[in-house]
């Protein structure tokens, strides 16, 4: 069992299901967050948590792993592209061929 883990009944669900929820309970309000009215079930917290993972650089298997998946599909619409990380992503690219630029200049 992974170690940071969702309850079994608020995996995903079997191939086909329609909410990829094993167990309608998950999509309930949350008893404690029910009474404030803002509509907050465990699924939303659930999808938040898994978003802030991927943005903090989880792939796709550790998605799948953290979340109960067995296939990527699911775990896909976790991963969410924003400008940010295109950004940090192009200035880590940048940074690896200026970096190999100085060392075949070092080379030569």
């Amino acid at each position: 069992m992974p170690l940071y883990s969702y309850p079994d009944a608020c995996r995903a669900g079997p191939p086909g299901d329609a909410f990829g929820i094993s167990n309608p309970s998950c999509t309930k309000p949350i008893p404690a967050l029910a009474a404030s009215g803002l509509g907050i079930h465990f699924h939303d917290l659930r999808h938040t948590g898994n978003v802030l993972v991927a943005e903090a650089g989880a792939n796709l298997r550790e998605l799948m792993e953290r979340m109960g998946h067995s296939t990527s599909h699911a775990a896909l619409m976790y991963l969410h592209s924003t400008n940010e990380r295109q950004h940090m992503l192009a200035d880590a690219v940048a940074a690896r061929v200026q970096s190999e630029l100085r060392t075949t200049a070092e080379d030569a």
